[in-house]
């Protein structure tokens, strides 16, 4: 009998996730009582329910039949590329240009959409994260460094 290895890997990936997230969360970080709750208490509960869902994806994929998982070159590089150049431009351009390259690359492994679509999707995730990680969360993280600062050295004289 053929299982739903799609599902039996992906269940599996959230599986892992949440399960370090989840490790990391209990040993590294104070979780705190639900009165005052510590820097953990958000990773732990997050990390526990994303483990229980890939434990109950895995679980019901092992027990219904399904095609064999293919992993595509072009999503692989996108997506992997994706990540990497965000890392890359966020310190460097700030959040915005990061969020726009990194959804483009993203976007490109796909060919549901044409250029007007993903340039729209990917202007819309910026204004996204710009609301929630810019304004909502308030992190110290530049919307637009479009002149990136060098820092000059003190060397001794």
């Amino acid at each position: 009998m053929s299982k739903d290895y799609k599902d039996v890997l992906g269940g599996g990936l959230l599986f892992a996730t949440g399960a370090y997230a989840l490790g990391v969360a209990l040993f590294d970080l104070p979780i705190g009582p639900l009165g005052r709750m510590g820097p953990g208490m958000f990773p732990a509960l997050a990390g526990g329910v994303v483990t229980t869902l890939g434990l109950g994806i895995t679980l019901s994929a092992l027990q219904r039949r399904g095609t064999p998982a293919r992993v595509g070159l072009r999503s692989t590089v996108c997506l992997l590329g994706a990540i990497l150049l965000f890392s890359l431009l966020i310190p460097r351009f700030g959040l915005v240009p990061a969020v726009m390259v990194a959804s483009l690359t993203a976007i490109h492994a796909s060919d549901a959409l044409r250029l007007p679509g993903k340039l729209l999707l990917a202007a819309g995730l910026a204004l996204i994260a710009v609301l929630l990680f810019g304004y909502g969360f308030q992190l110290q993280v530049p919307l637009f460094d479009c002149c990136p600062r060098r820092e000059k050295s003190r060397g001794r004289r």
